[in-house]
This record gives C-alpha cells, structure tokens and sequence, in this order.
C-alpha cells in the first residue's frame, strides 16, 4: 500500500472519529459482558486525571496496556518515549479505534456525499452555504466537492488540525506494531463508526456547523491548549478543554454529542480491550479523552476487577 494511500485512509479515520460515537452495541454483539453488569457495578470515584500510559492486569487474564493518544502528526505528539514502544514491544496484539482496511474506506466513501448535487444547498440557508463552501475551498478543497460533502464530514473537516506529515501518532504507532509482527484489531467498526449520524438530527448537525464556523478564529487556540495538556499527560485538563468545546446553549446538544462522542464508545472500547486480553497481551492505543471519569475507559476496567499502574 502507498504511503499516500495510508495517510488518506488514516485522515479519513480521524475524520469520523473526530465527530462519530456509538449509540448502542450491536444486537449480535456478546463478549461476555452484559450492560446489567456495568449498571450494578459499585460507582468509584473519579481518579485517573494524569497518566497517558496504564498497565492493566487482572487473574486469569494476561497484561494489558492502554495508552491515551492524540490524533495529531505534531512532532512533539508523535516522538513518544521510549517506555511507550517497549511497552508495544512486550505485547503481542494491538488495538485501535479503527482499522481502515480496504472494506472500511469503501464503506466510509458511501456516506461521504450528498447523490444529489444541490443537496447541501437546500439544507443550509444562502449565507452559511456561501460560508461554509468558500471555508472548505479555503482549506484546499474543490468546490465540486465542497458543495457536495455531507454536514458531519464538513464539521469533521474544519474540527482537524491541518496535517503536516500525515503521519498521526495512532497512525504511527500501527505501523511500529506492524514491524514487530503484533496482531493489528479495531475496537470499533466503520459501520459502528457511522451509526450515529442516523441519530443526530441534521438540524442539530447544522447548529453545530454554524458554531464550527463561528469559533473557526480559535482553532489553532483551542489545539494548542490540548497539545500543552496532552504533553503534561493532564487528563483533567482536557477534560475540563472539553467541556467547554461541548458547552452549546441547547443542553440536549450537549448531552447528545458526549454520549455518541465520548461515554458510549468508553463502554464499547473497554469491553472489547477485555475480550482481547483474555488471549494475548494487549496494547491498546485510544485517543486520551477516553480515559478519565467515571466512566472513562480505565475506571470502567477497574470496575471490572483489574489493577491499574501508571507507567507513564
């Protein structure tokens, strides 16, 4: 595969990933943990605010690691230390978001655009359309295809940093994983990945591109502060970064975004990152704001009965 073609497949991931959750776990989907089981675990308090890099352990399964990462190909992001890759190294399976294989990107492209050419332009008034295609053709887009790309692609689209290398830190990662033979698995489906633009409303959606849009002043602002909190390994402060992101007048779009965005994805990665450890050491690399909370990744494995050490 070229290097080009992997940096398009990788951005695309970032792509739905910026901006997709999953609202449910699919009706065939058993691994063993029943969502009774997560709602009669006892609460903990919230803990895990530091520390990008866990050991997980637990009797009768093997070692685990979970790494918070950041979808950014800024040098200083990407250059991890030492420990982190030793710890790639020790594993024998590597796990991440999504695995954009051929039958991934296939999919994705199908729900990419709109079939009809003016579909965009009915859905937005005359203002926000100009707006939102001359942003998009700003940004080294064509028009043909700005005019044309769905709402949550152009959300997703103008939410990304703009890429220098392509060469993103889970992008990166992979391919050391890939070098050392590990077993590469996905802890969510493209389909899954999608899934939730079929629940937010496209109005909803339009709000959130007018305020896209609106703060569009403050991206590389807003960037810079999670670069500085994701380099001092400060889960808090991204926490508290992003729910000032998520603090939109209507509550109901708050509510909706962090449970597609954020909670329901934290159950489903952590429930797969279970499944998986239970053959093979593990590394498990999820974008950083997966981990803190209640019910972030780590206390939900803590719930589960498995010992947390912070090695990084």
């Amino acid at each position: 595969m070229s290097r080009k073609i992997q940096q398009w497949r990788f951005w695309a991931c970032g792509v739905v990933l910026s901006v997709s959750g999953c609202a449910a776990l699919p009706p065939d989907f058993n691994p063993g943990v029943g969502e009774d089981e997560w709602a009669s675990a006892p609460p903990i308090e919230r803990t895990f605010t530091h520390g990008l890099l866990w050991r997980v352990e637990k009797a009768g399964s093997k070692t685990g690691y979970v790494y918070g990462t950041m979808h950014s190909d800024d040098p200083r992001v990407v250059n991890v230390p030492l420990i982190v890759t030793d710890a790639i190294n020790q594993s024998k399976s590597f796990a991440m978001e999504l695995v954009m294989d051929d039958r991934a990107t296939e999919t994705m492209s199908k729900f990419m655009y709109y079939p009809e050419p003016d579909r965009l332009a009915t859905l937005l008034d005359k203002s926000l359309y100009e707006r939102t295609v001359s942003t998009l053709v700003a940004r080294g887009i064509p028009q043909s295809a700005a005019s044309r790309m769905q709402v949550w692609l152009i959300i997703a689209t103008l939410s990304l940093p703009r890429t220098r290398s392509g060469d993103f830190l889970d992008l990166h990662l992979m391919k050391h994983a890939q070098q050392r033979n590990l077993s590469i698995n996905g802890l969510e489906t493209i389909a899954e990945q999608l899934r939730p633009f079929q629940e937010i409303d496209i109005s909803q959606q339009v709000i959130l591109l007018s305020s896209v849009l609106e703060h569009a002043g403050n991206a590389d602002k807003i960037l810079e502060s999670a670069h500085d909190y994701y380099l001092k390994r400060d889960l808090s402060g991204l926490m508290r970064l992003n729910s000032e992101i998520f603090n939109f007048s209507d509550p109901l779009i708050n509510e909706t975004l962090m449970r597609y965005l954020i909670t329901d994805r934290n159950h489903q990665m952590a429930v797969r990152i279970m499944r998986l450890m239970r053959t093979e050491t593990t590394f498990a690399a999820i974008g950083a704001m997966h981990l803190p909370g209640n019910e972030g990744v780590l206390n939900l494995l803590k719930q589960r009965g498995y010992q947390l050490t912070l090695v990084y």
